[in-house]
């Protein structure tokens, strides 16, 4: 294996067993990405919502 001086930009570290195994089990991140996977479900949910609303037909009150 070369030396980091002598690795090209586009050139990977070599894939091992012990580093396989580091980068699976962290969870860095994780947190954030289970809010974002969230906050696009609240949102397509409240656009649903939305479309719902208007397509139903809109009655003047009874009181007005």
């Amino acid at each position: 294996m070369r030396k980091k001086e002598e690795m090209e930009e586009n050139d990977l570290p070599t894939l091992t067993r012990s580093r396989a195994a580091a980068l699976f089990t962290d969870e860095t991140g994780a947190a954030t990405a289970e809010y974002a996977i969230t906050t696009m479900a609240a949102v397509a949910f409240a656009g649903l919502l939305v479309v719902i609303m208007r397509a139903l037909p809109t009655k003047r009150p009874r009181w007005s």
